[in-house]
């Protein structure tokens, strides 16, 4: 009988890396896991960002609006309008320094409830308001708007307060007066030197921030002055400025 011999072929022993090829793999995992981190970082100061921007026009578009809403009808007078507006429907002080103004706003109902009331204040009360009401025959509406702190506050003739605002930085208010009796501004001037009587418009100027620190570099802006300012924290702010036409004068 004759036997065949079978070879049998042994699988080659693997080669393990070597500690160029280790290095490398490191550095280049070492990148990848960086460049993740980085993108991780962008997406959420992107985030943050968005959200702190929508959080300040959303407090500075309910803040305009019902300061925008008063100050067209200061000086109103629902019953006897023909002879002129109120002569205290609109009244300021300014700030010392560089500190917020404040703005007061009069306007005047007939002197009975209406189902639907002509005037309603910044907190809701409607002048007059209904028997039993806090505004029962109350005729004349009072808004004055300061900053106090942070808040941008409304106080009503009833001596109530509500803030409207709670990221206010500063509150600058110029008055836009007629001297030529043309029913145009020819300058704008402070409480200190504006003629209430003479005014037709109200510059405001607001500077709102967000909550807290949402960006990642110091954002310069400009003040209620016009000049650049480079604050000592990452809030985000922003500067609103309005020009309100008066409307009863």
């Amino acid at each position: 009988m004759q036997y065949r011999h079978h070879h049998i072929k042994l699988a080659e022993p693997s080669k393990g890396f070597t500690i160029t090829e280790v290095m490398i793999s490191m550095a280049l995992g070492m990148v990848l896991i960086s460049s993740l981190f980085d993108f991780m970082f962008v997406g959420v100061q992107t985030y943050s960002s968005q959200t702190a921007v929508s959080g300040i026009q959303d407090e500075g578009r309910i803040v305009i609006d019902i300061m925008a809403a008063h100050i067209r009808m200061a000086g109103f007078q629902e019953t006897d309008l023909s002879v002129g507006p109120l002569t205290d429907g609109l009244a300021g002080t300014e700030g010392v320094g560089a500190a917020a103004d404040t703005i007061t706003l009069k306007s005047q109902s007939g002197p009975i409830a209406e189902i639907t009331a002509p005037l309603v204040d910044c907190q809701g009360n409607f002048y007059p308001g209904a028997v039993g009401s806090a505004t029962e025959g109350v005729t004349t509406m009072t808004n004055t708007f300061s900053l106090v702190g942070n808040q941008l506050q409304c106080t009503n003739g009833l001596g109530s307060t509500v803030a409207l605002g709670t990221n206010v930085e500063d509150f600058q208010v110029l008055y836009g007066v007629d001297t030529t009796s043309d029913g145009f501004p020819n300058q704008y001037l402070d409480a200190d030197n504006a003629t209430m009587t003479d005014a037709v418009a109200v510059a405001i100027c607001l500077i709102l921030r967000s909550d807290d620190n949402a960006v990642s570099v110091v954002p310069v802006y400009t003040n209620c002055a016009g000049n650049s300012v480079t604050p000592t924290d990452f809030r985000m702010r922003r500067t609103l400025q309005l020009v309100i036409n008066l409307r009863n004068r």
